[in-house]
């Protein structure tokens, strides 16, 4: 599959490709990094093909030659995430746990808030 994109037409100008599985919301860049980075091997998973680094990220199958069983993708149960959400401010944590797409740069030691989300 990344093969294929990477030789596509449509991947002029793009320089990474990410392959990720079902499990993982393609609209959610903290998901896909998280899933990508989590199931990855940089020896084995990540090529670059025409210009472009593919970087597989998807679960890794027996068929495959991956020995051992690949464990099930880890999902907070609803209890704990409106537990956490309730409790962020106490963090003192930037942002806002559900969905901020702000970043946080260190200015001067303060970490400051900067992005769409403000």
């Amino acid at each position: 599959m990344g093969e294929r994109l990477a030789a596509s037409p449509a991947a002029r100008g793009v320089r990474h490709v990410l392959l990720a599985d079902e499990l993982t919301d393609v609209r959610d860049l903290h998901d896909v990094w998280w899933t990508v980075l989590n199931n990855v091997d940089p020896e084995r998973d990540v090529r670059e093909l025409n210009g472009v680094l593919v970087w597989d990220g998807t679960r890794k199958l027996r068929e495959e030659g991956f020995t051992r069983d690949w464990p099930q993708k880890i999902v907070m149960d609803p209890s704990v995430v409106a537990r956490v959400s309730a409790r962020w401010h106490l963090y003192g944590l930037p942002g806002d746990p559900e969905g901020d797409t702000r970043t946080t740069e260190v200015v001067a030691g303060t970490p400051e808030t900067v992005g769409s989300g403000s």
